[in-house]
């Protein structure tokens, strides 16, 4: 990928004011970047504005923008360069079947920037997003992912992002877990911290909100693949 699109798009970002992060795999961007490119917004509304810079450089750099995957608060992409694709993927929430396990607000507000001026996540938000993915999706981390989810890890500061959702026992649970040894599987851990998860929203959000969250991710997922096609489509 051609790293003067890449710093253009940051550029651009930043001139439209853009409330983004990169939420992982930042250190080299926008040099260069690994498999794909994973952007968070502060809310739905600002697919927007960060779509809006997207159609505007298409032009520019020549590609066209498709969809890939669709979920509650996430919609992936491909951007086509030809023979080339740049995959992003753009969360304006984080759940779990609807059940939401990363509050939006507190993850933007924990805002730095990185050595090259890209807005990321602080550390402890940064390691819990790809914890809790692990965890609840899949049951276990992998082992390559194992080492450097450890080098993120601080005490002091590891509970943060969880205590909304997650009752203290499992957020100690967790942290311990994550030390055990290098493959780590937890399949009873992952399924209790999916149960207190539920009974979490239920506290934060209420029955019907939470039903109702559960409701829209199963009706996103197999019958309205197309919610957020107003964002990929210009107009």
């Amino acid at each position: 990928m051609n790293n003067i699109f890449l710093k253009d798009l940051f550029k651009s970002l930043e001139k439209d004011k853009v409330n983004y992060l990169v939420l992982r795999g930042y250190q080299n961007l926008p040099e260069s970047y690994s498999h794909d490119i994973d952007f968070s917004v502060i809310n739905e509304n600002e697919l927007f504005s960060f779509f809006n810079v997207l159609h505007n450089l298409s032009k520019k750099y020549n590609y066209t923008i498709s969809r890939d995957v669709v979920r509650l608060g996430l919609l992936k992409v491909f951007l086509h360069f030809g023979n080339e694709i740049l995959k992003i993927d753009v969360f304006c929430s984080f759940s779990y079947g609807g059940l939401e396990y990363i509050n939006i607000d507190d993850l933007h507000n924990s805002k730095r920037k990185s050595l090259s001026n890209i807005s990321i996540p602080s550390l402890n938000y940064e390691l819990a997003i790809s914890l809790l993915k692990e965890l609840l999706h899949n049951s276990r981390i992998r082992k390559d992912k194992v080492f450097l989810l450890r080098s993120q890890y601080e005490k002091t500061t590891f509970d943060q992002p969880f205590v909304k959702y997650f009752s203290k026992i499992y957020i100690d649970k967790i942290s311990i877990s994550l030390f055990l040894k290098d493959k780590l599987i937890f399949k009873k851990i992952a399924y209790f911290c999916r149960v207190n998860l539920l009974f979490g929203n239920l506290k934060s959000k209420g029955f019907l909100k939470t039903l109702n969250n559960m409701m829209i991710f199963t009706i996103i997922k197999y019958y309205n693949k197309d919610k957020y096609d107003k964002f990929i489509i210009k107009k």
